[in-house]
């Protein structure tokens, strides 16, 4: 995911976030800190600058190979302790491209570690619950790119996990549990997940999640609990079997009932005709 910024010294900057191999992919450099304290005229930076890349005052270094694989092994180890993690990267343009295009994210400065998405830290999380997760049991997007509907719904029924999933693959996953007659629930909270919400029988979102996915799920969640869903199914059911139970021919209130419907309409009655009548002390007392 991208977003093009400009600054207040009109300098527009490319930040983009994704998954860590795929951004160090992308990446030719990386931040190393400000430079705007330095002496210009010293030549030992003036010697420094033919190799790092200055930027108003900011100053990046080539991302060779092993830089790149030292921070692969901590993206895992951090995946291993249960943290999920993405890359953030910039770009500088001199020029803003009128549309942004997927060969834009390139030649980026690698810039640091924010949280991610990562099918090892479901593992983690899953191993925590005590949620066996078989051999087969992790869905990439790479397992569904091309896959046919039979295939896809094979991945469905008997995946675990399912990670780094673009927005319509996460859409045929629903539907493909759908099509095999599951009620489906999806939880999310980001723009990549509103299709999904849509697509479920109940999405729910949270209350500091994005606009579209507050505005395509079925139910906002205002505390960071699942319990509370299970709540509201239960409270559901007591209330539609006490309707059931009111409503029943059989029950003391249900002639009541009827009787404050049947004298709610002559109520509503008396003041229509009042009010045909011009009567407003009548309509008054009448409503």
């Amino acid at each position: 995911m991208s977003v093009l910024l400009q600054t207040d010294t009109d300098q527009n900057i490319l930040i983009t976030k994704g998954a860590v191999d795929e951004m160090l992919a992308n990446c030719n450099y990386f931040y190393t800190g400000e430079d705007r304290q330095l002496d210009s005229s010293d030549r030992t930076i003036q010697l420094a600058r033919q190799k790092l890349i200055p930027f108003d005052g900011i100053l990046t270094q080539p991302l060779n190979e092993p830089m790149k694989l030292s921070l692969l092994n901590l993206n895992n180890e951090l995946n291993e302790r249960g943290l999920r993690v993405l890359a953030v990267a910039y770009k500088v343009f001199s020029t803003p491209p009128d549309n942004l295009q997927t060969s834009d994210e390139s030649e980026l400065i690698f810039a640091g570690f924010i949280a991610g998405d990562s099918a090892i830290v479901c593992q983690k999380i899953c191993q925590n619950i005590q949620l066996s997760v078989p051999s087969n049991g992790i869905v990439t997007s790479l397992d569904l790119d091309g896959a046919s509907d039979s295939r896809i719904s094979e991945l469905a029924r008997t995946g675990t996990i399912f990670a780094k999933l673009t927005p319509l693959e996460k859409s045929k996953i629903v539907r493909a549990l759908k099509a095999d007659d599951h009620v489906v629930g999806f939880l999310g909270d980001g723009i990549n997940d509103a299709n999904a919400l849509i697509e479920a029988d109940i999405g729910l979102s949270v209350d500091n999640g994005t606009d579209i996915a507050r505005d395509s799920a079925d139910i906002i969640l205002l505390e960071k609990d699942l319990r509370v869903v299970a709540d509201g199914v239960i409270y559901g059911r007591q209330t539609y079997g006490n309707t059931l139970i009111f409503m029943s021919p059989g029950h003391g209130d249900f002639i009541k009932f009827w009787e404050f419907i049947f004298s709610t309409h002559c109520i509503c009655l008396v003041s229509i005709h009042t009010n045909t009548t011009d009567s407003i002390v009548d309509s008054e007392f009448a409503l």
